[in-house]
């Protein structure tokens, strides 16, 4: 491992560093943090007991976007009797947002009536800038 000398007047100690690779690509969270946020809704259609079969691989899936750093928030939403979900992501646009929700599996089973993305600035609260 390669070793950073102490500033003059520290003594002669070294203080150990980890090696970076010239071709290191930056960790997912550090790139995710420069794209924009996304917030995404979704609307859910009637089949309640399908949706509670495929909700334990939607969260599954979800799950793996959030460790991956571009999953920021997501949750269920309600008014009356419609039901659906707010989902905040870091992405590139608009059509990425939607793009990396298409494998979820509740809209690859056909469970969601409709859903849209629109870009979100945070200005108050973890991810404002």
């Amino acid at each position: 491992m390669p070793r950073l000398p102490l500033p003059t007047g520290w003594g002669e100690a070294l203080v150990p560093v980890p090696a970076l690779a010239a071709t290191a690509r930056p960790p997912e969270r550090w790139f995710n943090d420069c794209m924009p946020i996304y917030a995404v809704t979704y609307a859910y259609d009637d089949r309640t007991d399908l949706m509670d079969q495929v909700r334990p691989q939607h969260r599954a899936f979800l799950a793996g976007l959030y460790a991956a750093g571009t999953l920021l928030a997501s949750g269920p939403v309600s008014s009356g009797t419609s039901r659906g979900a707010l989902i905040l992501v870091r992405a590139e646009s608009a059509e990425g947002a939607l793009g990396l929700l298409d494998a979820d599996p509740l809209a690859e089973a056909g469970l969601l009536a409709d859903r849209a993305a629109v870009e979100w600035t945070c200005v108050y609260g973890p991810w404002s800038d």
